[in-house]
């Protein structure tokens, strides 16, 4: 399902502009910086050495909290159980990095992690837990415990609610519960660019068939498609942000002007925000306020005003989707001993029904063809066709407005109704034929052989967005037999092979646009296990072709540059090179022979 574009609602603003500024230099200067609860901090070169500060949003204090000369970046504001702190990764003598961390509630500045030789980046916190990437693998540090956990191969982590999303291997977002240890992998969100994560939701920029769009993902359900909020961008840099119930992305535009858009993660609605601003101004959301500096360097404050029926902005709405379309609803859902009542009208009018209201008998008449429906005012029956059926519960009125109970409209008019506790969405479907089944939103989910409404012989898979996932072979209401899969946002085959109860076997892997990824066979985890993969670096065009053993990158491997000359060939083993021969891009060899643990050449 897609988002609307506001869909007719007005969201407004207001900005308070305070006297606070990014100092101690020039605020055209700042590159780096972050935001988190009231806090603001930055990185500034001083006397050749990084210096980091921080400010309070709420009286404007700064504070500098480093005066020692070494190299400093990535400072990150972190919400953990020992009080606000500034993280960031410092140099040591060891050539290495460290992870240091200042406490804005106790004033102490210590280390928290030492990197010793290993470069430490992309610190985060939240809660109990700090996070980080340490030789191209993400680690956790539980802050309550003092141990730490490598988790696998990734990048960007970021932190919320007890749970981990970082990115895997450049192409996908893997979820991981600190709590339970499991690990998730999103559906729909294949090589994603820039995301931020609040603890729920996530925003991110993606591959929307050929182009890059925005899609909000709900991480306490993983495997269900995301809501894509914009379909395509025409701009290449951009930066994300999210707040409590609010998100925005940045993008640079012409003059390095800032081009803003807001999305309400509760209601699933994108808007654009006009805003006078350099794109590195744009600093971000404190809560749900949008930060950023004026023309004169000022702090400003953007409060987000969404129209009255948006205003409630601590609950999650109830939705109600009907054939995969929302339904307008002049008033918001209520619920009542458990059930979901909705206004009658809207509802009524989207069925297709013609409406007739009798003030004497408080009666409800919805008529569409040869139904007639008829629901009478605190009365717990409905007449359907002149049948009298009783029933739980009864229509009713609150605040001059009549409300009907949602399950007894839908099964009445023949539809499927089902409740989605983690959207807080009713879904109102076509129910499903001997060939056909349906998702919940009314989509085509599948189309094939059915026996007992269960998956045997041939027959297509559908995505939510309408595309083919998946075609071929069926046994058991799963996947078995030879069988085809595509992406979710393109027409291109994704995987051609075997499938055995649901899960990939031995076959081939294709990147979009068709260039092998991987040839081989899988695990019982659906990990490449026995085979041959590519990895692209699609930055570089640069790519790598490594013999997989045991799911482990080991054998021989050649990288390519992006001219298709070889760059490196040889032996690899833990993610490097260990011996072979190294050639410039015309072919020359510059070496031959051992490489170090960072897969450079050894020294003579």
């Amino acid at each position: 399902m897609a988002a609307s574009a506001a869909a007719g609602q007005n969201y407004t603003w207001k900005d308070e502009v305070t006297k606070f500024k990014v100092g101690p230099v020039d605020f055209q200067d700042l590159k780096d910086a972050d935001i988190a609860g009231r806090y603001l901090t930055w990185t500034i070169i001083q006397d050749h050495y990084d210096s980091i500060y921080v400010l309070n949003l709420d009286n404007g204090k700064t504070e500098r909290l480093t005066t020692d000369k070494t190299h400093k970046y990535n400072p990150v504001l972190a919400d953990t159980i020992q009080g606000p702190m500034v993280l960031w990764i410092q140099s040591n003598e060891l050539h290495g990095s460290d992870i240091w961390g200042y406490n804005l509630k106790s004033k102490e500045k210590k280390k928290l992690v030492d990197g010793g030789s290993s470069s430490l980046t992309e610190p985060v916190g939240n809660g109990n837990y700090l996070a980080w990437v340490d030789h191209y693998k993400v680690q956790v540090l539980n802050l309550a415990s003092g141990e730490s956990e490598e988790i696998e191969e990734g990048s960007n982590p970021q932190l919320g609610k007890g749970r981990l999303i970082y990115l895997y291997r450049s192409d996908e977002i893997r979820a991981y519960d600190l709590g339970s240890k499991s690990e998730d992998h999103f559906y729909g969100a294949s090589f994603p660019h820039d995301y931020s994560f609040n603890g729920k939701y996530i925003v991110l920029k993606t591959k929307l068939r050929e182009n890059q769009g925005y899609v909000e993902l709900n991480a306490t359900t993983p495997s269900e498609k995301g809501i894509v909020l914009q379909k395509d961008s025409p701009y290449k840099l951009s930066k994300v942000f999210t707040g409590l119930s609010y998100g925005i992305w940045v993008e640079k535009g012409e003059g390095d002007q800032a081009k803003v858009t807001g999305v309400d993660l509760l209601h699933k609605e994108s808007f654009s925000i006009p805003l006078e601003a350099t794109y590195n101004h744009v600093l971000g959301l404190s809560g749900d306020t949008l930060i950023y500096l004026n023309k004169g360097g000022f702090i400003v404050k953007r409060t987000i005003i969404p129209p009255s029926t948006r205003a409630d902005r601590n609950a999650e709405p109830i939705h109600v989707v009907m054939d995969g379309v929302e339904v307008p609803l002049r008033t918001a859902p209520i619920s009542l001993n458990n059930s979901t009542y909705v206004e009658f009208r809207s509802l009524f009018e989207r069925m297709g029904f013609g409406i007739k209201w009798d003030n004497k008998t408080r009666q409800i008449t919805g008529t569409k063809g040869s139904l007639v429906i008829k629901l009478t005012i605190d009365k717990k029956e409905m007449v359907v066709n002149g049948k009298v059926i009783k029933t739980d519960s009864a229509p009713v009125t609150r605040g001059g407005t009549t409300y009907v109970p949602l399950r007894l409209i839908g099964e009445a008019a023949d539809r499927k109704i089902s409740w989605n506790r983690a959207k807080q969405t009713v879904y109102i479907s076509l129910k499903d034929t001997k060939d056909t089944l349906y998702n919940e939103d009314g989509s085509m989910r599948y189309h094939g052989g059915l026996v007992d409404g269960i998956r045997e012989g041939y027959g297509t898979q559908y995505n939510e967005n309408g595309r083919v996932f998946y075609e071929g072979e069926w046994k058991n209401d799963k996947m078995d037999g030879e069988g085809k899969m595509y992406y979710l946002f393109a027409d291109e085959l994704y995987f051609e092979g075997t499938m055995r109860n649901g899960k990939q076997v031995e076959g081939i892997e294709y990147y979009p646009g068709g260039g092998l990824r991987y040839k081989g066979s899988y695990n019982e985890s659906g990990l490449h296990w026995e085979g041959l993969e590519v990895v692209l670096n699609r930055s570089t065009g640069e790519y790598l072709v490594v013999e997989i053993s045991q799911g482990g990158r080991e054998g021989k491997a050649i990288w390519y540059y992006a001219n298709d000359e070889v760059k490196i060939e040889g032996d690899f083993a833990d993610d490097r090179f260990i011996n072979g021969t190294l050639y410039d891009p015309e072919g020359n060899m510059l070496y031959q022979g051992g490489f170090d643990e960072w897969g450079e050449p050894l020294k003579n």
